[in-house]
């Protein structure tokens, strides 16, 4: 019954029963049955008379002529097109129709150079054509073959129409006899109708969604150059906040969307690809495999997933076949990054460390030097103490002592750290794909090799991702897909970090790493320089010395990772409206890290010496671990998951106006986690021979003191083995009811139940629903606005759910080993609560969407309240129990909030185009219940969270100044000034100065096109958030540079607020001591202004024109050119202070509560990078 691409009125379909149906219907039946689409305008339908058909067999020519007749149509075939129009007047000018036909030929590509097949071809009548949806007047049509090519009759004075789903409609006036057209489609990112949404389980018009979602194209996700997904989502959609979680330059992001829901458990949205949620992260995805990325932000658009969706979904669709012939696509890619500059750390120069350390030395602040210097410490000293310490044991002089102290006042070792250590780095990504495909089978395959540098010397990393899809039509109703993604990563990080070093204190700015003569220098580390000299006289004994030079030629530790996906989807149209689909997704990786300390690292020499004692029995030295061979430590991680999926899906148009669709489905999950980690000592790499781990219980008696050189030294078996295994089965349905395309209401509810719930039938009975509604004004009869083409309300309401994976109903023990007498034992490691339950987060969203001006404007608004209720928080409870906290379900958070997504075109002509992309949220979390553990002062400013405050609130002392000798002040409950004589206690006496969270974000991309050459910058900006500016911190060697600002005379306190050096009783007294360290530090003097307009990047790319690539015999060739955190457009601060890297001093970790507790270690500015590459299509 196929028409097999030629016109022929003898084709035949049948009808499989008596029935009452629409001519649509019959239009339905004849494309089910044929190869035939139809061109017609559907007001043509409209209100059109019931048809009554027999069971029985009919010719597509007969069963047309009877049903057209009825609405006064007729039609004809023009290839595989049947083009339906009036009988009368198909054209108001007859004398056009009249023309002299003549036969043009064309083919049809998108600006990537793909043929385009299936794209409506139209010839229309040029008087009464007056937009690109009135079909009134089409004189004929067609449509393009597997390659993109058609032909059609035409006459001068007609006009030329293309059209295709997803792209601009093309038009174009006959004017000459030219029989052939290249005609390249646009793609279309305004048409709200062309807009499809992926939820993952299904898909769906965005015309017809209820919910609030953010689309990310992959011309938006291509505009940038780098091997990270993650890193190329900043700024594309409303509402997704990227934070930098950890130094690195910006490397590592984490991802809020509309403000945080969870203060324990997984706080990150739901990454799912091809409709199943990935385990392996977005390292083990091609960036350039990707369709697609659709933000699921409200519970209408997100309560499918369930427990899983509370912080919301990122749905990602990958690429696949397309019909025709097989195209290849090859790019280039290279990325050079700057290395990092040290002066950003803000520490204090060479000459103010070395004062400080003396201070602390002569002062006695520093308490253990006594110690050093009478023999009963082994602490190393910096090259500053060391000075102090021959001074003081008499084998230089005070002369000598003041020379030594010059040489390195004058000394700065940032630019041999630069040198050594770290490098402008160079990376480079290969990409290699290939798709094509039939009627019957699509393919689509890609290999990408990413070769990535890192800027500090000795980490590198290569990953490979190779990925395959094939869509096979086994029968006209039956349709098999199959996937498969594998990625390979090897990854080495040898470097010894060199900012860390200079952060930790272990290299201070005046230590030289190379002497004047190219000579590694002996740095300080862990022992007295002195008596590692002594021991290393004992032939027992390793060299002791240390630089981190030699340590990144010494190293070899390496991460290697493997990741796979296979997946797979068995689709059955049971008939027209029915379909059922058995899917299933198979994902394993696994982790193995090595980490290989040879004897001529400084770690290994350092356990193997410190760990050698004399053994009185036996009148020798010995070894508690052996000084041949290193010390290997193998970690590996293993993880298994499946998801099995089975789903009914109800798609049904009745009478032309209603429309019904609806989904049910169950799924059943498991994930095993494995993990080991293992310590081999002696081990020789070229013999792999190995001596067995000490233990304690290998001695005499277990009692035995573990002794070494160092005494009481630790050396402990760090080995383990852990296993984790989770099941979920979960029942899921969805419910859609359109009207005329006009009003859309849709239900959804889930149930997942889960082995981590144990066998509490509360739990397993939880439901996560949601309700949504929408209103197509542009519809409506009533609305005649000519500048607004669609206009749309929506609204939705419902409740996501989140769990935390290792906080259990049931407790968890660990199984080990006592120290000394090396018994079995049990540690309680997770405390169980059998009454916990899910934490919910209700969502109400309202939002409306228009396009307006010819669709050159599109834009969306919502305004959303997100209620998080039962959030797990830890309980103190009494110690009697045999812990002394507990996790509970009596946390809440609130968030509210609106989001502007703007897209406008100012200027399209045939030659230049200005495009522009505006996104804008606003968002203000508020704690409503949190319990802290007590009501101190300090507790509250330190404590990430406070009930009644904004989500990371800047909670601080109420500063008063300093003293007329220099020293701290506060104002306490009362008002009253107080020193650091007296803590403060009273968390009444703190001040608010706003948020870390930034309440307002937002991105700006515009972009010009000139022909073939594309100018584009990309702004990111953060505003009405706050920081806490670090600054000294006196109970640290390596301070910050503020300590040159200090409070040095009598009237300095007029004009800094940086205390003085402490004196030795101020320094020695241990709770005046914190409190002088704390009171300025942790005061609202150092709160600053975050907000900042940054330039994100600036890109540049330029196609090659159609006649040179015609010449090359190329689809498209594409150059780009990009730089990357090019700076601040803008920024509030005056500190010269990146607000998203913020340094700190001292080795202090700024973390959530801004002081010594710690969650992150900010690091250095991102610094320029910029990539150039080529992609090639053929």
């Amino acid at each position: 019954m196929s028409s097999n691409g030629v016109n022929s009125q003898n084709d035949t379909i049948l009808i499989n029963r008596d029935q009452s149906v629409s001519i649509e219907k019959i239009f339905d039946y004849i494309k089910e049955q044929t190869d035939y689409s139809f061109v017609y305008n559907e007001k043509y339908l409209v209100n059109t008379p019931i048809v009554e058909l027999k069971k029985g067999v009919y010719k597509v020519s007969e069963i047309l002529n009877e049903s057209l007749k009825l609405i006064n149509c007729t039609y004809t075939f023009d290839n595989n097109v049947i083009v339906v129009k009036p009988k009368k007047n198909g054209s108001t000018n007859p004398e056009v129709l009249q023309q002299e036909k003549f036969l043009i030929k064309g083919v049809i590509k998108d600006e990537a150079g793909f043929p385009v097949p299936g794209a409506n071809v139209m010839v229309t009548s040029i008087d009464k054509y007056q937009k690109e949806t009135d079909k009134d007047y089409i004189i004929r049509g067609t449509s393009t073959d597997f390659e993109g090519n058609f032909e059609i009759a035409v006459s001068l004075g007609h006009f030329l129409i293309v059209s295709s789903i997803g792209f601009e409609t093309f038009k174009e006036k006959i004017t000459t006899k030219k029989d052939f057209y290249s005609i390249v489609l646009k793609e279309s990112v305004m048409q709200l109708e062309a807009v499809v949404i992926s939820t993952g389980y299904q898909k769906t018009n965005k015309k017809l969604a209820t919910g609030s979602y953010s689309t990310i194209e992959k011309a938006d996700l291509q505009r940038q150059v780098t091997t990270n997904l993650v890193d190329r989502l900043e700024g594309l959609s409303t509402g997704l906040l990227t934070t930098v979680s950890n130094g690195n330059g910006g490397d590592n992001i984490s991802l809020t969307l509309r403000g945080l829901s969870t203060f324990n458990a997984n706080d990150q949205p739901l990454i799912v690809v091809d409709g199943f949620p990935m385990q392996g992260g977005f390292n083990t995805l091609n960036p350039d495999d990707v369709e697609t990325m659709t933000i699921l932000k409200d519970a209408a658009a997100a309560s499918i997933w369930g427990t899983q969706s509370a912080n919301g979904v990122i749905v990602i669709t990958t690429k696949k076949g397309k019909i025709g012939k097989p195209t290849v696509e090859f790019s280039v890619y290279s990325t050079i990054k700057q290395s990092p500059h040290l002066n950003d750390l803000q520490i204090a120069t060479s000459q103010e460390l070395v004062d400080w350390e003396s201070y602390r030395i002569t002062s006695g602040i520093y308490t253990n030097y006594p110690n050093i210097l009478n023999g009963t410490s082994s602490s190393y000293l910096t090259a500053v103490g060391q000075v102090w310490y021959d001074n003081d044991q008499g084998t230089i002089t005070d002369g000598e002592r003041e020379a030594r102290l010059a040489v390195l006042r004058n000394t700065d070792n940032y630019s041999q750290i630069e040198k050594y250590l770290m490098r402008t780095s160079i990376s480079n990504q290969y990409n290699f794909s290939v798709s094509g495909g039939s009627t019957t089978n699509k393919y689509y395959a890609s290999f990408v090799l990413n070769d990535d540098e890192s800027v500090y010397r000795g980490d590198d990393s290569q990953r490979v991702n190779i990925n395959f899809k094939d869509d096979i039509q086994l029968h006209k109703k039956l349709d098999l897909s199959i996937g498969a993604n594998t990625t390979f990563n090897k990854a080495s990080y040898n470097s010894e970090g060199g900012l860390d070093l200079v952060y930790d204190g272990i290299i201070p700015r005046y230590q030289l790493l190379v002497d004047e003569d190219g000579n590694l220098t002996d740095v300080p580390r862990d022992y007295l320089a002195s008596l590692k000299r002594f021991y290393e006289t004992n032939p027992e004994f390793l060299d002791w010395s240390y630089n981190p030079i030699s340590e990144l030629a010494a190293r070899d530790n390496t991460l290697k990772s493997m990741n796979l996906r296979f997946q797979a989807a068995l689709k059955w149209d049971i008939t027209n409206f029915l379909k059922l689909t058995a899917s299933g997704i198979y994902e394993r990786g696994s982790t193995d890290r090595r980490v290989f300390s040879s004897t001529e690292t400084y770690e290994a020499r350092n356990e193997i010496n410190r760990l050698t004692y004399y053994d009185d029995d036996e009148g020798e030295w010995a070894h508690h671990i052996p000084n041949t061979g290193g010390i290997l430590q193998l970690k590996t991680s293993d993880l298994e998951f499946y998801t099995l999926r089975s789903q009914l899906e109800f798609d049904k148009d009745i009478a032309s106006v209603h429309n019904i669709k609806s989904m049910l489905g169950v799924e059943a999950q498991d994930k095993r986690i494995k993990g080991a980690l293992n310590e081999y000592v002696g081990y020789n790499e070229s013999s792999l021979i190995f001596d067995k781990l000490f233990s304690y219980g290998d001695l005499s008696s277990p009692v035995e003191y573990f002794d070494g050189v160092i005494r009481s030294a630790n050396f402990s078996n760090p080995a383990y083995i852990s296993s984790t295994h989770i099941r979920n089965i979960s029942f899921f349905g969805n419910l859609s009811y359109a009207y005329n395309n006009k009003y859309i209401i849709t239900l959804t509810a889930k149930t997942d139940q889960s082995s981590l719930f144990g066998s509490s039938a509360r739990l397993r009975l939880n439901k996560l629903w949601s309700v949504g509604g929408s209103w197509n004004i542009d519809e409506e009869a009533f609305f005649n606005v000519p500048f607004i083409n669609t206009l749309k309300l929506r609204g939705s309401y419902g409740v996501n759910g989140n769990i935390k994976e290792n906080g259990t109903t049931e407790s968890v023990f660990t199984a080990g080993y006592t120290t000394l007498a090396n018994l079995p034992y049990y540690n309680l490691s997770v405390v169980g609560n059998p009454e916990l339950t899910l934490e919910d987060t209700y969502t109400g969203n309202l939002g409306i969407d228009f396009s307006l001006s010819n669709y050159r404007i599109n834009g969306s608004i919502d305004v959303y309240e997100r209620h998080s209720k039962n959030l797990l928080t830890q309980r103190q409870i009494t110690s009697t129990q045999g812990y002394s906290s507990q996790l509970v379900n009596n946390g809440e958070i609130i968030n509210r909030g609106i989001e502007l997504s703007l897209n406008f075109i100012p200027v399209q002509t045939p030659d230049f185009t200005w495009n522009n992309r505006l996104n804008f949220t606003y968002n203000k979390g508020k704690v409503l219940n949190y319990e802290l553990d007590d009501e101190l002062a300090y507790t509250r400013i330190t404590s990430p969270y406070v009930q009644g405050e904004e989500i990371g609130a800047l909670i601080s002392y109420k500063w008063a100044g300093l003293s007329a000798d220099g020293s701290p002040q506060i104002y306490d409950e009362t008002g009253a000034i107080i020193d650091a004589n007296t803590t403060l206690t009273d968390a009444n006496a703190t001040t608010v100065r706003g948020s870390r969270t930034p309440k307002y974000f937002g991105s700006f991309d515009t972009s010009i096109t000139y022909k073939d050459l594309t100018l584009g910058v990309f702004l990111t900006t953060k505003l009405g958030h706050k920081f806490r500016k670090p600054t000294v911190n006196y109970s640290n060697t390596v301070v910050h540079q503020d300590i040159q600002n200090r409070w040095q005379e009598t009237g300095d306190e007029v004009f800094t607020d940086i205390p003085r050096y402490p004196t030795v009783n101020e320094a020695t007294n241990t709770e005046f001591f914190t409190n002088y360290n704390r009171y300025y530090r942790l005061s609202d003097a150092l709160i600053v202004d975050a907000s900042y307009i940054r330039i994100k990047d600036l890109y540049l790319k330029y196609k090659l024109n159609k006649n040179v690539l015609d010449k090359m015999s190329l689809n498209s060739v594409e150059f780009i050119a990009q730089l990357r955190n090019i700076g601040f457009l803008w920024l509030a601060n005056d500190y010269d202070i990146d607000p998203d890297t913020i340094p700190f001093s001292g080795g202090v970790l700024v973390g959530a509560g801004g002081d010594e507790t710690a969650v992150s270690r900010p690091g250095y500015k991102p610094t320029p990078q910029i990539s150039f590459g080529v992609n090639v299509k053929f």
